[in-house]
């Protein structure tokens, strides 16, 4: 009951409306709760939860294509399973409820969790690898949500055969703890689809965020030319930065260049143009570009923000000139009243410790 609860609690979708209470289309939602709180208080069998069974069919066959509702009752079905029947019952409910809205992923999503939980293992994983097509990231946390459904999982079961899914699953097995399975599996996707721009970028963030660059030479120099767009332009910013840490001025210039032709060019590509600045000795050119990303960042993006004025920082105190350093310093605690570093340096630079 406990599992089938949660799977209910999934299918909370928007409310449906209407004026003439009697002629309006019921509310699923809203019943498949106050049914199972009817079932909780008097058990699965009452007079008043079978009524509430049978409206919700009753609504079904008035409304056959409202894949909301279906998939609601094949939940609430499955919630008070007494035989093999209902469990067919619900499993079918999810199926043609995923059928009717193969790309809406609440639909998806519940038919693939009802299915794993009636014990259509095949069909679960699926309907999990269809909703990659459509929605990658949304795909891999119901693909997270079915590891502890579903025992004996094997590595890349549930992935569609695109570099997306393989993308999204390696992000949320890194947001979870589990950075070696994550690294494994672009790597693998890497070997499967050599020229995958996003891919390719994907490596190159974390080879450079490691400051391993052997790696980045690896996947930066895998395609020659680049497109100066898109992730192409990102990866054209990562090889300027290979060229500088070895030594190849004139490639990093060339390839900066071009990253700094593009009028749009994203901020965070200008932030990796700042690096490659900076790390070839072209200090008023890294402060003029990454002051440029500053007027650029959206404010509610904090992170990017500090991750900016921490490298203006760090430049101006390098370059002597502790005054506009402490004003970054303080600008980043602004935003980040805990930052450790920032806090530091601000009472090194006032004599306030």
């Amino acid at each position: 009951m406990a599992v089938c609860l949660a799977l209910v609690g999934t299918a909370a979708l928007a409310t449906l409306r209407g004026a003439d209470r009697s002629r309006a289309p019921l509310d699923a939602a809203q019943h498949v709760t106050d049914t199972l709180k009817q079932a909780l208080a008097k058990g699965n069998r009452s007079p008043e939860v079978l009524a509430n069974l049978r409206r919700l069919r009753a609504e079904l066959g008035r409304r056959p294509l409202d894949s909301k509702s279906r998939v609601r009752y094949a939940a609430l079905l499955l919630s008070m399973t007494r035989s093999r029947n209902d469990t067919r019952a619900a499993a079918f409910h999810a199926r043609v409820a995923a059928e009717l809205a193969p790309v809406t992923l609440p639909v998806v999503e519940l038919a693939a969790l009802i299915q794993a939980a009636s014990g259509d293992r095949a069909e679960a994983l699926a309907w999990v690898r269809h909703a990659f097509e459509f929605d990658p990231a949304g795909a891999a946390n119901l693909l997270l949500q079915l590891e502890s459904r579903l025992t004996d999982l094997k590595p890349g079961e549930g992935l569609a055969a695109i570099p997306s899914a393989w993308i999204a699953w390696a992000r949320v097995l890194s947001d979870t703890a589990r950075g070696d399975e994550s690294v494994a599996l672009l790597v693998a996707a890497a070997q499967r689809w050599p020229d995958d721009l996003e891919l390719l970028v994907v490596l190159s963030r974390r080879a450079a965020g490691a400051s391993d660059w052997d790696a980045l030479e690896r996947w930066v120099l895998r395609l020659d030319p680049l497109p100066v767009e898109g992730y192409g332009l990102e990866l054209l910013a990562y090889r300027a930065r290979v060229h500088a840490e070895r030594g190849r001025r004139a490639e990093a210039e060339a390839d900066l260049t071009d990253v700094l032709s593009v009028a749009g060019a994203a901020p965070h590509v200008l932030v990796l143009a700042g690096d490659v600045q900076q790390r070839l000795g072209s200090i008023a050119l890294a402060r003029r570009t990454w002051n440029r990303v500053l007027f650029r960042i959206a404010t509610e993006r904090a992170a990017m923000r500090v991750s900016v004025l921490v490298r203006l920082a760090d430049l101006e105190e390098r370059d002597g000139r502790a005054s506009v350093a402490l004003r970054h310093w303080r600008a980043i605690l602004e935003l980040d009243p805990s930052h450790a570093r920032a806090l530091q340096r601000v009472a090194a630079l006032t004599g306030f410790h």
